[in-house]
């Protein structure tokens, strides 16, 4: 705030929502990054498996897993979302097993 005010920008507050729930979400101990780790070491693990252990380990029907959501993606099981802190992202997992 100090480099505005030396160039004469008034800048009172800058507020920002924290998103350290979707960090948490995605790198703790049951995230998704976690998640896909685990699916890689199975034998017959694939993209559509790493989607369903999303869904499964985060039950969207809980106020807990609110960052997780389903929608009907036209019956592609390797799609999911996110709610970030500005939007809802929606990924595709296609791939993500073999990378």
């Amino acid at each position: 705030l100090k480099e505005y005010a030396n160039e004469g920008i008034s800048v009172d507050k800058i507020e920002h929502e924290d998103n350290q729930s979707v960090i948490n979400f995605l790198e703790g101990k049951m995230g998704v990054i976690s998640l896909l780790n685990e699916e890689c070491v199975r034998p017959k693990g694939s993209d559509a498996g790493f989607v369903n252990k999303i869904y499964s380990t985060h039950d969207i029907s809980l106020p807990s897993s609110k960052l997780i959501f389903k929608r009907h993606y036209n019956l592609c099981k390797t799609m999911f979302g996110i709610r970030h802190f500005a939007k809802d992202v929606t990924y595709d997992a296609s791939g993500f097993y073999m990378k």
